[in-house]
């Protein structure tokens, strides 16, 4: 009898220290302390569901991880990291959908994930999400990190290094950083003004927070940034002929709907031929401009 109290004492100590608890991701976000940034559930073994809003992969493409977001607002977005070793659906979930992931609470570099994903199903697809408005400033605070938001009326300020944009809408510093990490092709140009949505994280060996962008739908130019031209320059184009009428220049920038540069053209006694595919684009003359449309 004494052995088989044991034995059953033995099991219900295996269960517990196995049972995984139903959190929510503000359960898990929540650091320990206000002076540390510690996860409460650190280490601890969770299940958690939420909406798939981003995809991680590698600079060379390759799918380790996604985010989830439970709800708006705050605290409620989380990093997944599986690796190269998916569990159910974890490597194959896709933006929209629901899904139920259980893993170890973990503290990387100072961010907090969910790892050593040990089960995912997912629940149903196509769901909507709520993007997050914030300020530049405020974004990069602890609160946001793994969360889908999006800043407005930000400026380019500096393209410090390959594949990393700094912008700033006005809000104070420091400058947020918009990096390529999920969308390869990244591509801003300083001086134009964007409305940025991605997802923020923590990029520990810059010490800075990070806006992941997750596509070229994610990176819009903002209607009316640019001083349109005084009326004493005419505008326009003929076939793909650029014609500049009344103005002492000598070349004119054209910049994508994104606010790529994709060509300087020397201007010839006022014009200068487009070699664009058809589309819209935006003229720049010096600090002024114009939308032209290609229409071969």
């Amino acid at each position: 009898m004494k052995k088989i109290t044991i034995l059953l004492l033995f099991i219900v100590c295996l269960v517990s220290v196995n049972a995984q608890t139903q959190v929510t991701i503000k359960d898990i976000q929540t650091p320990k302390s206000l002076t540390n940034d510690t996860s409460q559930l650190a280490k601890q073994n969770v299940s958690v569901s939420g909406t798939v809003v981003g995809i991680y992969t590698t600079a060379a493409g390759v799918r380790q991880g996604f985010y989830i977001q439970d709800k708006a607002g705050a605290w409620n977005g989380l990093y997944v990291y599986y690796g190269t070793t998916a569990s159910g659906t974890s490597g194959t979930c896709v933006l929209g959908d629901s899904v139920l992931v259980a893993g170890i609470v973990t503290e990387y570099n100072g961010l907090t994930e969910l790892a050593t994903v040990t089960s995912c199903s997912t629940l149903s697809s196509g769901k909507s999400f709520t993007i997050n408005d914030v300020t530049t400033s405020d974004a990069q605070t602890e609160k946001w990190e793994s969360c889908i938001v999006r800043v407005k009326n930000a400026t380019c300020i500096s393209s410090p290094s390959a594949g990393n944009f700094m912008v700033n809408d006005g809000s104070g510093t420091p400058d947020l950083d918009v990096y390529k990490q999920l969308f390869q092709t990244l591509a801003l140009t300083n001086g134009i003004k964007y409305n940025v949505t991605g997802i923020m994280t923590w990029y520990k060996s810059g010490s800075m927070f990070e806006i992941y962008p997750r596509n070229a739908n994610d990176i819009t130019v903002v209607t009316g940034f640019f001083t349109p031209v005084a009326d004493k320059i005419s505008v326009k184009v003929v076939g793909s002929i650029l014609l500049v009428e009344k103005a002492s220049i000598n070349s004119v920038d054209i910049f994508n709907t994104l606010g790529s540069k994709v060509q300087t053209v020397k201007l010839v006694d006022g014009s200068a031929e487009l070699n664009l595919p058809n589309g819209l684009y935006i003229a720049r003359i010096g600090s002024q401009s114009a939308k032209i449309m290609l229409k071969n």
